[in-house]
């Protein structure tokens, strides 16, 4: 009995299925809209007549009549010109007359002041400054000779004379060797020591200036021994 009550309830059910499954299916119907119409009535007929009656004509206006006698249109005459009115002639102003100037006084000019003569003691008297000559012999520039070893162990002697460029400051310029002592030794060592010194530079008109000179450095061994 529960197996048929079972069967039959699962038939029912696949019923229903079926029926939502065929609705679900139908076309749905679309109602069609509704088109709005708009009619047109016919006039009675009275109405009619009354359009298609004949407007009433206007009415013309008369023409004017014309007088016999018209009466004539007054003419106004044109206003008189002014009168001309006269200007006076330009009054002429005399010119005024030149103002003389004052002739200025003449200045004379002043009579020259008499010189006046000096004794001989106040005169002024040109002191002419002896030109100086440039000196490395003062004691105070400490200018020394050094023989060579080299040419006091072969017993070399002679006398370089050397040209020799003082600046105005005391120091030594430019220099070259214008006489040889006959060796090198001699010569090289006169150069180097000749540009260590200090001078005492040459005066001209008192004031120091840049001259060149002649310095003789004489190597003698004689001097030595003494």
């Amino acid at each position: 009995m529960r197996e048929r009550l079972i069967i039959v309830a699962i038939v029912l059910a696949v019923h229903v299925a079926l029926l939502m499954v065929w609705a679900k299916l139908q076309p749905t119907v679309i109602e069609p809209q509704r088109e709005l119409e708009v009619t047109f009535a016919a006039a009675p007929a009275a109405d009619v007549a009354q359009q298609q009656a004949p407007l009433p004509e206007p009415v013309k206006a008369a023409p004017p009549q014309r007088l016999e006698n018209p009466v004539p249109t007054p003419v106004v005459a044109p206003a008189a010109a002014p009168a001309s009115v006269q200007v006076p002639a330009q009054v002429s102003v005399p010119a005024p007359l030149p103002v003389q100037e004052a002739a200025a006084p003449a200045v004379q000019p002043s009579a020259p002041e008499p010189e006046v003569e000096l004794p001989p003691s106040m005169q002024l008297q040109s002191v002419e400054v002896p030109a100086v000559e440039p000196d490395y012999k003062a004691a105070y520039l400490n200018n020394q000779l050094t023989y060579p070893l080299a040419a006091m162990r072969m017993g070399w002697q002679g006398r370089v004379v050397l040209n020799v460029e003082v600046l105005a400051n005391g120091s030594c310029g430019q220099l070259y060797v214008l006489q040889g002592s006959g060796h090198e030794l001699l010569d090289k060592a006169a150069i180097q020591t000749v540009k260590g010194w200090r001078f005492t530079p040459a005066r001209v008109g008192g004031k120091a200036v840049t001259k060149w000179f002649k310095i003789g450095v004489t190597y003698s061994l004689k001097d030595k021994e003494q």
